[in-house]
């Protein structure tokens, strides 16, 4: 049975998920935090093991980021990571005032997505964040 989860997805889940997609996976005490201090996490469980994820972070009223969108590579091809999106669009148009800008940090292949529904690059070579 498939079941769509909010604010429901435990950090060990989190953390498994980013293993079977390839991710390095964070230390527990950053999971913890990061789920812990997430405005929305998005869950999509299959006979309660998390197959896709997606969650909201940011301060709810200038920004809010849309993060670790992931879905278990034995899921793919079933759209899980538009219906995530989905839910997370929900909650941002309920959410944001006229000041809240929305950023996605998420990989090529969601970015094709988020792209449809009319999210643009900053700028074309793409290179607007910086890590360290």
């Amino acid at each position: 049975m498939i079941d769509l989860k909010y604010n429901q997805t435990m950090p060990r889940d989190f953390v498994k998920l980013m293993l079977k997609c390839g991710i390095k996976p964070c230390r527990a005490e950053s999971a913890i935090g990061a789920i812990k201090n997430s405005i929305l996490t998005v869950g999509i469980f299959q006979d309660n093991d998390l197959i896709a994820f997606g969650r909201i972070i940011g301060d709810k009223y200038l920004y809010l980021v849309i993060c670790d969108i992931m879905v278990d590579p034995k899921y793919t091809g079933r759209n899980l990571e538009l219906a995530i999106i989905k839910e997370l669009e929900h909650f941002i148009r309920e959410a944001s005032t006229p000041d809240t800008t929305v950023l996605a940090k998420v990989d090529a292949s969601v970015g094709r997505i988020l792209a449809r529904i009319g999210y643009k690059y900053f700028d074309e070579d793409y290179q607007v964040v910086m890590k360290k």
